[in-house]
């Protein structure tokens, strides 16, 4: 699991979508999770073509 990038507290796993759903380019995995602390969603991209994974902060 990821952590909040606001509070460090092990967020919470909400959903899971395919690039394609949520509008990317590639093969990966769009993952929305929550901090159960501070109530923060988080958008974690996992690319699967570039070993890459990258978390923002939903607004």
């Amino acid at each position: 699991m990821e952590l909040c990038k606001i509070c460090n507290t092990e967020m919470n796993w909400m959903n899971d979508f395919d690039f394609e759903d949520c509008g990317y380019e590639g093969e990966g995995i769009v993952s929305y999770q929550l901090c159960p602390k501070c109530e923060v969603l988080h958008e974690v991209l996992i690319d699967f073509k570039k070993e890459e994974k990258f978390v923002e902060i939903c607004d």
